[in-house]
C-alpha cells in the first residue's frame, strides 16, 4: 500500500468548551478534516506529514488545557494510522440538523425533514463551520433574531456569508431585507442559498460594503463578523439604525467583551441583551 494513501486518525473526547479549540489546533498541525461523533472528535492528517514533533506539540497543547482546568481526557487520546476511505460519506454522516429554540431547524440537503407547524426549515449545505448553524456565533445570532425580530420594516445583514441570518429574518418577518458581503464567492453562495430556500424575492443581495447603502435607516442591523470589524463599523452601524432600532452583534470572544462594551459607550447605544455560547459572546443593542 502506498503510504501516501494512508492517514493518521486522531481521536479524543471533547466537550462544548473544548471542541473548537482542539479542532482549530489540529488544523494548524495539518488536519485535512474533522468530525464529532457521540462527543468524540475525529481528525485526519495525511500520514506523510504527521511527525513525532507534531505529536509532541499536540500533547503539550492538551496539557496546557488541562492546566487551565478544561476537561481533557488525555488517557483517551488515540493516534492511529488508517487506510484511505470515502471522506465525503464520512463527513456527511457527521452533519446533523440543528434546532434553535424550537423555532428554526437548519439541515443539509441530503437530510429530509417533514414540515412542522411553527418550525422554520432552512437548508444550508455546510462547507465550513461559520454561517451554517454549526458555529456558536451563528447560533447566538439566530437566538437573538428569534427573540427580538418583532415586525421590522427594514433589515440589513452585514457580511452575510452563507446568507443564513438574512434567510432566517425573511422567514420570521415580512421585512424588506438587504444583505451583502465583500467576498464575491460568499455573495454568490448566499444568493444560491436564498434561491434554495425560496426567499430570493425577499432579500436584496449584493457584493460590496456598507458604504453602498445611502440615506436608508434600518429597524434591525445584523452583524456576525469579528470584534475589530465591528469596532471599525460601529459609527456606520449606529448611523444606519433608526431611532429605537436594534442591532445584533456576534463574532466576539468572551475576553473581548470589555473592549467592545467600552466602544459601545462612545455612541447612543445601550445593551438590551447579551448571551454566551462556549467562548463566544453576542449582544443585542438599541439606539437611544
Amino acid at each position: 500500500m502506498n503510504p501516501k494513501n494512508k492517514w493518521v486518525e486522531i481521536s479524543l473526547p471533547v466537550t462544548e468548551q473544548t471542541e473548537d479549540a482542539i479542532t482549530n489546533f489540529l488544523f494548524e498541525l495539518g488536519a485535512s478534516g474533522s468530525c464529532v461523533q457521540e462527543d468524540m472528535l475525529l481528525a485526519y492528517v495525511q500520514n506523510s506529514i504527521w511527525t513525532e514533533q507534531k505529536h509532541a506539540q499536540l500533547i503539550h497543547y492538551l496539557q496546557q488545557l488541562v492546566e487551565l482546568q478544561f476537561a481533557i481526557r488525555l488517557d483517551q487520546l488515540r493516534v492511529t494510522t488508517i487506510e484511505d476511505r470515502d471522506w465525503n460519506a464520512l463527513w456527511k454522516q457527521s452533519i446533523k440538523p440543528i434546532t434553535i429554540d424550537s423555532k428554526i431547524i437548519i439541515k443539509p440537503s441530503w437530510i429530509n425533514i417533514s414540515p412542522t407547524p411553527g418550525l422554520h426549515i432552512i437548508e444550508i449545505d455546510p462547507q465550513m463551520a461559520f454561517g451554517t448553524g454549526m458555529h456558536a456565533t451563528t447560533q447566538l445570532m439566530l437566538k437573538f433574531i428569534i427573540g427580538h425580530i418583532g415586525a421590522p420594516a427594514r433589515v440589513i445583514d452585514i457580511g452575510t456569508g452563507t446568507g443564513i441570518l438574512a434567510i432566517a429574518a425573511a422567514r420570521l418577518s415580512d421585512a424588506v431585507i438587504v444583505a451583502f458581503d465583500n467576498d464575491p464567492i460568499a455573495a454568490a453562495t448566499a444568493q444560491e442559498n436564498c434561491i434554495k430556500n425560496s426567499v430570493q424575492n425577499r432579500i436584496h443581495l449584493f457584493c460590496g460594503t456598507l458604504d453602498a447603502i445611502k440615506n436608508i435607516r434600518f429597524d434591525l442591523v445584523l452583524a456576525n463578523i469579528n470584534r475589530s470589524t465591528i469596532v471599525s463599523l460601529l459609527a456606520d452601524i449606529c448611523d444606519k439604525m433608526k431611532a429605537s432600532g436594534l442591532a445584533m452583534l456576534s463574532g466576539i470572544l468572551i475576553d473581548e467583551k470589555s473592549a467592545i462594551v467600552k466602544q459601545l459607550e462612545r455612541f447612543p447605544l445601550k445593551i438590551v441583551e447579551e448571551q454566551q455560547i462556549d467562548e463566544w459572546i453576542g449582544f443585542v443593542i438599541q439606539k437611544m
